[in-house]
């Protein structure tokens, strides 16, 4: 039987075009420590999808709880988020940090005996994506990484690199008098201490996409490593963890839908796995949202 080339594919008015649909979508998180800082949450609906991970101040008392109560309510705000309209105006982005941010300062006046002397209780990072039907709608304050990935990088095995992927995150860290890197955009339960970010990406309609969020315990620009050889040509460090990541695990992922597996049950067990084969500084958390055009792609061509 003949195959059709998916970039050939035609749909008609009644047919929503596949790139449009929601993707799928998994997190995992792990910790050497007592306690996980991190907090990851997804969302999978027919209409829409979303993902969000926080990282805990390590400085702040409750960090784990902030971390938990800022992706938990930023996911249960998302639906918001997922109109195309949400895209031209930054009014309900605003509002779902708003919500972020009430449901914090609940917690801290719930209990303000707990919180009593404490100088910054609850605050925390937090990076979300709503998938919005043409885009993605992505937000956030503080540092970590938010990784797009065209759907076709698995093409790139055998070279060192794909340059189809790139890091959309600019995060919210200045460096001190001491040269130290410090973190000024993050939320708690007085409010934000900066404005966050917010940007949109267009939907690849050919290939699909990968993106991939994840705290500073995975990657994060401020953390990347620089140098100069003997021959004072300045090198950057490929991060290791998303070496693996792209190489390795996510392509034994497209293998496994290439023998029919669920997708989203293929995507929790390949990052259960990514997170239990490294070895970590930090909290590592991450979430993944793989679009449906991605995974046609890749169930037509892989290891063609």
């Amino acid at each position: 039987m003949e195959k059709t080339n998916p970039s050939q594919l035609v749909h008609s008015p009644e047919e929503p075009a596949r790139y449009t649909l929601p993707g799928f979508v998994a997190a995992a998180s792990v910790t050497a420590k007592t306690v996980n800082q991190d907090a990851c949450q997804v969302r999978s609906g027919d209409n829409f999808c979303a993902l969000a991970v926080a990282d805990g101040l390590g400085s702040s008392f409750d960090a784990h709880l902030a971390a938990s109560i800022a992706t938990t309510a930023f996911i249960a705000e998302s639906s918001r988020l997922a109109a195309p309209a949400a895209i031209l105006s930054s009014a309900a982005v605003s509002a779902t940090w708003e919500a972020v941010a009430k449901r914090l300062h609940e917690q801290y006046a719930k209990t303000p005996e707990r919180y009593s002397g404490q100088a910054a209780p609850l605050q925390t990072t937090l990076l979300a994506v709503v998938d919005n039907g043409d885009n993605y709608l992505f937000t956030y304050l503080g540092n970590g990484s938010l990784l797009y990935l065209r759907g076709d990088f698995w093409r790139f095995k055998g070279r060192d690199w794909p340059w189809c992927r790139t890091d959309l995150m600019v995060g919210h860290t200045f460096l001190d008098s001491s040269g130290k890197d410090r973190l000024y955009g993050l939320v708690g339960p007085h409010g934000l201490t900066a404005s966050p970010n917010i940007g949109v990406v267009s939907k690849d309609q050919k290939y699909g996409e990968f993106l991939i969020l994840c705290t500073d315990g995975i990657n994060s620009a401020d953390h990347v490593k620089v140098g100069r050889d003997p021959q004072e040509k300045l090198w950057i460090e490929a991060n290791p963890h998303v070496e693996y990541l792209i190489g390795q695990t996510l392509t034994r992922f497209l293998g496994e839908l290439s023998g029919d597996a669920d997708p989203e049950q293929a995507l929790v067990s390949s990052l259960q796995g990514f997170l239990s084969t490294r070895t970590f500084d930090d909290d590592a958390t991450l979430a993944v949202l793989v679009s449906r055009q991605a995974v046609h792609y890749a169930k037509y061509g892989f290891r063609k």
